[in-house]
């Protein structure tokens, strides 16, 4: 069976970014787009670090964030906004940044909703568990 556009549509729900007249369509990061993000990250790591960014306070530092992704990996706010590697070059850093955070809590919606639903499968198997076990006892 095969997923519809509908299905793809819930586990990637979309949210528009605005730059003049072009709306970008920003979602989730699939799974298949993570190891290039991650070869991204690792390469921007000891500018993260120099610049005392980290995952706890990259908000109060969002546009030395910005400005290190536009220098150093502008494929990363490109793979995460589909928007072109070129483009994301030139962005005014208002621009940027206000893109990149938005890239930001689109996934961080999606951890929290993917958490939440991990958290409902546990009960669920925890209830599984019990109703197993009290069968079995019998």
């Amino acid at each position: 069976m095969k997923l519809q556009k509908s299905d793809w549509e819930v586990l990637f729900p979309v949210k528009q970014f605005s730059i003049g007249k072009t709306v970008l369509e920003l979602k989730p990061v699939a799974l298949q787009s993570l190891p290039l993000l991650v070869k991204h990250v690792k390469g921007i790591h000891k500018l993260l670090v120099d610049s005392n960014i980290t995952v706890e306070n990259y908000r109060e530092h969002v546009e030395k964030l910005t400005l290190v992704i536009l220098n150093s990996a502008p494929d990363l706010l490109a793979v995460m906004s589909g928007l072109e590697t070129s483009d994301v070059s030139k962005l005014p850093i208002g621009t940027a940044t206000s893109l990149l955070m938005a890239c930001i809590d689109v996934n961080v919606k999606d951890q929290r909703d993917f958490l939440k639903n991990l958290l409902a499968l546990a009960n669920k198997m925890g209830e599984l568990t019990v109703i197993t076990t009290s069968i079995l006892e019998k």
